[in-house]
Order: C-alpha cells, then structure tokens, then sequence
C-alpha cells in the first residue's frame, strides 16, 4: 500500500482486522518513469516491484499505539488555538479602550472574567423582591421556572433577566421601562394554557365544558 497522505488509514484499518499481510511502502520509492500515469499501471507496478522482492515496508504502530498517537497530537494543537484565541482578545480589548490587562494577569481566569460575588448576591436579592411583587412579569416568570426547575434556579434566570434590562437602562437613557403584568405569559399561548387548565380539571375528576362568554 502506498503512503498518500492519510489516504491509505481507512483502507488499512479495515483490512488490519483480517488476516493479511499489509506493508505501507514510502512513496519515493514506488517512482516510476515519467509518462502516462494511472491507478491501474501503478498498481500493476506496485505488484511487480513486491514479487521482486523489492519493497520495504514503513513501520506502522498497533492500533491503541496510533489512537494514543493521535490524542497526544491533537493536544498541542487544542492548546495552540486556545493561546491564539486568548491573544486575539488581549488585541481586541485595547481597541475597545479596556485595559483589563493591567488589572488581570491572566484575562480568561477568575479574576479577569468581567465575576462579583456581591453583584450576584445583590442581584439574587432584587429578583427574590420582584418575585413578591403582585401583578407583574418577574413574578409571572418566577412561577413559571419554579415549578420546572426549582426556586433556586428559578430565582438566578430572574437576577440574569433584571441584569438585562438594567444594562439597556443604564446603556440607553431613553429607554423606561414598560411592565409587560402578570399575564403576559398567559397572552403568549392561550390555547396552549386552555388546554393546560382543561386537563388538570379533569384530572381532579371534574366534567369541563368550554364557553365562549363573548358570544353569549
């Protein structure tokens, strides 16, 4: 088989589970003289030179040996793109007027991602407060996470979504904020909450019959 590349892996990881012989014989010494070339005389060729005796085979490792092989390459070049996308945004950041790296050695670690314990505590608190008030969307959005996923996990979606509207706020001096009530989940798919409400009647074992009260 000759060495082209990668080419000759698949072919030669099918045939290594039987039981043949296989040789992986270097390119430069399978030359043949320069005219016509195609697959079919440089198989014939390849055929002659083996009957002759005349063809040396490369070593090629055992299966985990080249799966091991591969890893450890693979690992090098990880490393490498992650050291280039960490000087890309050493480059960025200055061109946006941050100077994060004379505060943080090391951009990407704790301290340099832009983390306060504070912060998160004190947003947590804001989102419990807005989850005790009536009629509105953050407590709308809090019962609708809770009963899925928890109320602590529900609590930090509900820190995370008042981080957004403070920071287009504080971006945007035009903008006011405009509560959406508590029924805006309601409004979004209301034949889907119907349909919700209609099964859980049922559930409790009650016969439900729709009606429509603008027709009446």
């Amino acid at each position: 088989m000759e060495s082209t590349g990668v080419l000759w892996k698949p072919i030669w990881n099918i045939l290594e589970s039987y039981d043949f012989t296989l040789q992986l014989v270097n390119t430069r010494e399978l030359k043949q003289v320069p005219g016509r070339k195609s697959d079919v005389k440089d198989s014939l060729w390849i055929a002659h030179l083996l009957a002759c005796g005349l063809l040396r085979s490369n070593f090629v490792p055992q299966r985990g040996q080249r799966q091991l092989r591969d890893l450890t390459r693979h690992r090098p070049q990880l490393h490498g793109e992650h050291t280039r996308c960490a000087n890309r945004i050493h480059k960025v950041l200055p061109d946006a007027h941050i100077k994060l790296s004379s505060l943080a050695t090391d951009i990407l670690g704790i301290s340099g991602r832009k983390r306060n314990v504070w912060f998160r505590q004190a947003l947590c608190e804001s989102a419990w407060a807005a989850r005790r008030s009536k009629d509105t969307y953050f407590q709308a959005q809090f019962h609708r996470l809770a009963c899925r996923w928890g109320k602590k996990r529900a609590i930090v979606a509900e820190a995370y979504s008042l981080l957004v509207v403070f920071y287009h706020l504080l971006k945007d001096k035009s903008l006011k904020y405009n509560e959406l009530g508590g029924d805006y989940f309601d409004t979004l798919a209301p034949n889907r909450l119907r349909h919700h409400l209609v099964k859980r009647l049922e559930s409790l074992v009650y016969e439900v019959t729709l009606a429509d009260r603008n027709a009446a």
